[in-house]
C-alpha cells in the first residue's frame, strides 16, 4: 500500500516517539471552552497509526480537556523539534476510544496507575490532601483518538524557510 504525504509525516512522528528524548513525543494540545477561549496543554503521544491517519493520547476522562473535546471536537495538535527545525502543526477531530482494554493493559500495575486514581478531577481545588482510591483508576482513564486531517509542515532554515500543507487529498507547497 502506498502512503500519501500526510501518512508518510505520521510515520515520521510514530517513529520518533519511539526514541527516549525525541521532541516529538510531548507535543502542545490546543482545544476552545465553554466560553470560547482557546486553551492548550502539553499532551505525551503514546501511539501514531499513519494508515489510520490518528494519534492517541492518554488522558483522564474528567480532565478539562475531555469535556472541551466532547462539546467541540476539532483540535490542534503543535509539535516543535530544535534539533529538526520543524514545526508541525495537526489540524485534527477528537473522540474518546470506546475499547481500551488494550491500553489500560500497558499501564495496569505501574506508577502510571496513579495519574488516573485521584479522588477529585484534575484540575479541582484541594481543600485537603491530595487522596487516591486505586478502584476508580480505570474509570477514569481514556484514551483521545485525535483523527489527523490536515497538517501545516514548516522547516526553518537560514537558507530560506519553507512550509506545505499535508492532507489525504494531496498536498500544496505554502509561504513560510
Amino acid at each position: 500500500m502506498t502512503m500519501n504525504s500526510l501518512q508518510k509525516c505520521l510515520n515520521e512522528i510514530q517513529h520518533a516517539i519511539n526514541e527516549p528524548g525525541d521532541a516529538w513525543r510531548v507535543a502542545g494540545l490546543g482545544t476552545v471552552d465553554a466560553r470560547g477561549i482557546p486553551q492548550a496543554r502539553q499532551v505525551v503521544l503514546r501511539e501514531v497509526c499513519p494508515n489510520e491517519g490518528h494519534i492517541l493520547v492518554y488522558t483522564d476522562r474528567r480532565s478539562q480537556k475531555v469535556t472541551e473535546l466532547q462539546q467541540q471536537p476539532a483540535c490542534t495538535v503543535l509539535l516543535w523539534c530544535p534539533t529538526r527545525q520543524q514545526q508541525l502543526r495537526l489540524s485534527c477531530h477528537a473522540r474518546l476510544m470506546d475499547d481500551i482494554s488494550n491500553h489500560w493493559s500497558k499501564i495496569a500495575g505501574k506508577t502510571a496507575v496513579a495519574d488516573y486514581d485521584t479522588v477529585t478531577a484534575p484540575g479541582e481545588v484541594l481543600l485537603a490532601a491530595l487522596q487516591h482510591d486505586a478502584n476508580s483508576a480505570r474509570d477514569n482513564f481514556a484514551v483521545l483518538v485525535l483523527q489527523v486531517k490536515e497538517i501545516d509542515r514548516l522547516w526553518l532554515s537560514k537558507q530560506g524557510h519553507r512550509r506545505q500543507r499535508l492532507s489525504a487529498d494531496g498536498d500544496k507547497e505554502i509561504t513560510p
